[in-house]
């Protein structure tokens, strides 16, 4: 009996131990992958940082569930699937931060950017991937008379997702009250129609901006509306 405790109490040591150099070798090696969320527009690049804190061999990057480049510290090799994906050691160097890059990037790129190391937890960052289409006031140049009621409609095609769309009138922001906006989906994208009816009162250029949250600078179109009086 005194030696089955005995070999118990020994399992539970061995256990306690076991356990104990498992945390404290979680605790030394640390993964932080930034950004967690990018949104960027099709067909630019992406940029990735993983800071590996602790001793490692082998990272590898996933993109929409594929394996699509693979680092091995020790032969200073790095492997990409394609030349759309590519990495580097950055911070000088130091081989304790690994920058991995996504090239021209496409609708089908967007959702889970994986980073696994190897020995730690893997980390996931989501990747959202906008697409800027076209802006058109159809028509061109009108003329009106003073007084006169004039009717702009500003088309968006091929966006995604829905473009944020808006009106100036001589580079002064048009009341949202005085256009409507209707959407609708064309395959994998979204057009949109977008009409504003203004008061003719003096000459004045009018212009139609769409925008993304990862769109610098609206894309546009404008007009002119020559006004003549009575």
């Amino acid at each position: 009996g005194d030696n089955t405790e005995m070999i118990a109490s020994w399992k539970l040591c061995f256990s306690l131990m076991s356990i104990c150099s498992l945390q404290c070798r979680v605790v030394s090696q640390k993964l932080h992958l930034e950004p967690l969320n990018s949104t960027v527009l099709q067909d630019s690049d992406v940029q990735f940082n993983a800071t590996i804190q602790g001793d490692w061999e082998v990272t590898t990057w996933n993109v929409g569930g594929i394996q699509v480049l693979t680092v091995v510290n020790s032969l200073d090799s790095i492997i990409p699937s394609s030349d759309r994906f590519s990495a580097r050691f950055c911070l000088n160097g130091s081989k304790g931060c690994v920058e991995f890059t996504i090239h021209n990037v496409s609708r089908t790129d967007a959702g889970d950017v994986v980073c696994t190391v190897q020995g730690y937890q893997p980390l996931k960052a989501q990747l959202y991937v906008q697409e800027r289409g076209t802006v058109s006031i159809l028509g061109g140049d009108v003329t009106k008379m003073q007084g006169e009621q004039a009717e702009f409609e500003c088309l968006t095609t091929a966006w995604f997702p829905t473009p944020t769309i808006s009106w100036t009138q001589n580079d002064q922001t048009v009341d949202s009250s005085l256009y409507n906006t209707t959407s609708l989906t064309d395959g994998d994208s979204f057009n949109s129609t977008t009409i504003l009816k203004l008061t003719a009162v003096s000459n004045t250029r009018v212009k139609c901006l769409a925008t993304l949250s990862a769109l610098a600078t609206p894309q546009s179109s404008s007009v002119y509306m020559v006004v003549g009086k009575l």
